[in-house]
């Protein structure tokens, strides 16, 4: 039952999706940049004013200040180059990132789901969701839209690679494929180390399509685990002084917060912020021990369905895997948040094609025509309410990302005991020169 999309279908999605994302995001494109990491990596960062010899070679050796990024940096150094430090500009090539990883999620999804119209969806909801709101329209973002597009584009060459698996040995397409998906693997690093978990991601799509488990397989993984090892690395170089600040038994207990709180965050979008404090103690409190029980029983349900589908297992891990790089980033500037809005735009994927994957067995179980024909109907007017409160939703979001005033008072409005208070203030007494 599996059908592609035309060339002519494949125009109007993207003229589709380019269309919804300046709806969403249009307003947002005059935000101008907040005292929130954009004066340190972008305002006034020599190294992104110098698209030189000297400017992209101190991008590669640089960190900025903790993560190494350096083709993002390249990625600003253009932009200063066009139009200078614009905010506008820099929103703009934001946006039109988020817009082609929601068009890549469409065809990822189209490609494992097998379902056109689901495809649709499944791209729109990661277009409009408004925990995405913060990779878009944060101008220091630009490495988590931008090392996601290399990630999309790794796992969909990646998966040419492997069109025809009667072959006993790749042919010269196949293989051009692969180069290309761990070139692009190779770029996403280099834009944010987030997607060193590619690798497992891709393990994950070969036992959900039920690829034979043989050498073969393992093999052309190697590359991939090689380049992760090596940047994994270098992340971890970065982020020593911050991987130092807590225990393994904090950490341990921090990620459990975090997930159910992402996961919280993406089934109800509400009080979204830039911060989320942890202003008391990490221990084995009822407020730590629920959440590590909770993904305790995740994991549980995902290995106990694997008999039946493996898709419960595939989107569960999907999650868990792309959200582990988050966990050792609980600490900024010597206070404990639990969670970024950013840390979901990649486990998303895996969450939107499990439900996917869930809304095609209720409209093709089987039964009567009747049956079916109101099932798909409840399927689409349930995504077309959700999809309009989510439109809403980012609408009002992307707004709060105006200035650095209205960003933390934002924050302090639902979070008051963030320690945004003392930027809010010191932003409104000292502010940035535009």
């Amino acid at each position: 039952m599996h059908s592609t999309f035309s060339a002519k279908e494949r125009w109007w999605l993207i003229a589709g999706f380019a269309l919804l994302g300046f709806v969403a995001y249009g307003a947002s494109l005059s935000n101008i940049f907040v005292v929130w990491d954009d004066n340190y990596t972008i305002v006034f960062n020599p190294i992104v004013r110098s698209l030189s010899p000297w400017g992209i070679w101190r991008a590669f050796t640089s960190f900025d200040p903790e993560l190494y990024v350096p083709l993002t940096v390249i990625s600003y150094q253009f932009n200063y180059a066009l139009a200078g430090n614009y905010p506008p500009a820099f929103h703009l090539v934001s946006l039109l990132l988020h817009i082609g990883n929601a068009i890549l999620v469409a065809f990822l999804a189209e490609k494992l789901l097998e379902r056109k119209w689901i495809a649709v969806i499944c791209g729109i909801v990661f277009l409009i969701h408004p925990l995405n709101v913060e990779a878009v329209a944060w101008a220091s973002a630009r490495k988590d839209v931008l090392s996601t597009l290399f990630f999309l584009l790794s796992i969909l060459f990646y998966l040419r690679s492997c069109s025809n698996e009667k072959l006993e040995t790749k042919n010269y397409t196949q293989h051009r494929a692969l180069s290309l998906g761990l070139l692009f693997f190779l770029l996403g690093l280099l834009s944010k180390a987030m997607v060193l978990t590619l690798p497992v991601v891709l393990l994950l799509i070969d036992w959900v399509r039920r690829r034979p488990l043989n050498r073969q397989l393992f093999t052309e993984k190697l590359p991939y685990f090689a380049l992760s090892i090596v940047f994994g690395i270098i992340a971890l170089f970065g982020k020593q002084d911050v991987t130092e600040t807590m225990t393994l038994a904090q950490k341990i207990l921090m990620a459990g917060k975090s997930t159910v709180f992402a996961l919280e965050k993406f089934f109800v979008p509400a009080k979204l912020s830039v911060l989320y404090p942890h202003p008391g103690t990490i221990d084995a409190s009822p407020d730590f021990l629920i959440p590590m029980s909770i993904v305790a029983i995740l994991l549980c349900i995902a290995i106990a369905h694997i008999r039946q589908t493996r898709w419960t297992f595939f989107g569960i891990a999907f999650f868990l895997v792309t959200i582990f790089p988050t966990f050792f980033n609980f600490t900024k500037g010597g206070e404990i948040y639990v969670f970024s809005d950013r840390y979901a735009y990649v486990p998303m994927i895996g969450l939107l094609l499990l439900i996917g994957r869930a809304a095609v067995s209720v409209v093709e179980f089987p039964g009567r025509k009747q049956t079916k024909r109101a099932a798909q109907q409840a399927v689409f007017a349930g995504a077309g309410v959700l999809g309009m409160f989510f439109l809403f939703a980012t609408m009002t979001q992307a707004k709060t990302w105006k200035n650095t005033e209205s960003l933390f008072l934002h924050t302090l409005k639902h979070y008051p005991d963030a320690i945004a208070a003392n930027l809010t203030v010191h932003a409104i007494d000292r502010p940035m020169h535009q």
